[in-house]
């Protein structure tokens, strides 16, 4: 084998290595909500309240929430936007197990004036403020209308972080952290909301995992390492023979 085939025989190895170890993920809209005006259907379970399709986006009832069917993530994210003048909240919902336990994370409009998010709450189960978790609140600094809401648990930590992003159009980004949730025993995604007539959602989306990419498992990446390893061995001694 000549050097230049020793040399492509390593690299090649390496890049099945990398390529095969890599977990992959991507962000994907689950739902644009871009169908007729009518309840949500489609693949929701509506667990408490209503959620209905308002202009190619959802609006829920009174302490609404609903789950998307078969989809587990540590990570949701969405488009809300307030509408309207009066007490309204809409909310992205992880680890659900059942509407009594389930991380509820919802921005507010709590003074009822203007239509603008003014409070952010984390709460444990659906708008239930229960004493397994603290009273984690703040006060949006400052309020807006609209913007993209990202929901991500972390299951190392159990710190939830959200993320106001695109806020009322523009670049500004806000970032908070509820520290020390209890655990849910779920994994389910959703969304919740209060007032019907107010309070917009849009284009539901998740983290979850690729699929196109086989991986290998531990031993099998270790296994296949020291076969490649001696394979390397064994050529780079014949070429110096030669």
């Amino acid at each position: 084998m000549t050097k230049n085939r020793l040399l492509f025989f390593l690299v090649f190895c390496l890049y099945i290595i990398s390529f095969t170890s890599i977990a992959r993920g991507a962000i994907t809209i689950l739902d644009n909500f871009d169908r007729p005006d009518g309840p949500v259907n489609g693949n929701w379970t509506v667990q408490e309240g209503s959620f209905n399709i308002v202009n190619n986006a959802t609006q829920g009832g009174d302490y609404a929430i609903a789950t998307m069917n078969g989809i587990s993530s540590n990570i949701a994210e969405a488009d809300i936007e307030a509408t309207g003048s009066g007490i309204q909240y809409v909310a992205l919902v992880l680890g659900y197990h059942d509407v009594n336990t389930n991380y509820f994370i919802k921005a507010q409009d709590d003074d009822g004036g203007t239509p603008d998010f003014n409070k952010l709450y984390c709460y444990y189960g659906n708008n239930r403020h229960l004493p397994i978790w603290s009273d984690d609140s703040f006060s949006l600094s400052p309020s807006f209308t609209s913007a993209h809401m990202r929901v991500e648990f972390n299951p190392n930590s159990r710190d939830i972080t959200i993320t106001f992003s695109h806020i009322d159009s523009g670049s500004g980004t806000q970032q908070y952290i509820c520290p020390n949730a209890p655990l849910t025993g779920g994994s389910g995604i959703g969304i919740g909301s209060y007032n019907i007539t107010r309070g917009r959602i849009d284009n539901f989306a998740a983290d979850l995992p690729s699929v196109t990419v086989p991986t290998l498992t531990d031993w099998g990446m270790i296994v296949f390492i020291v076969f490649a390893g001696l394979g390397a061995i064994y050529h780079l001694r014949k070429w110096e023979k030669t």
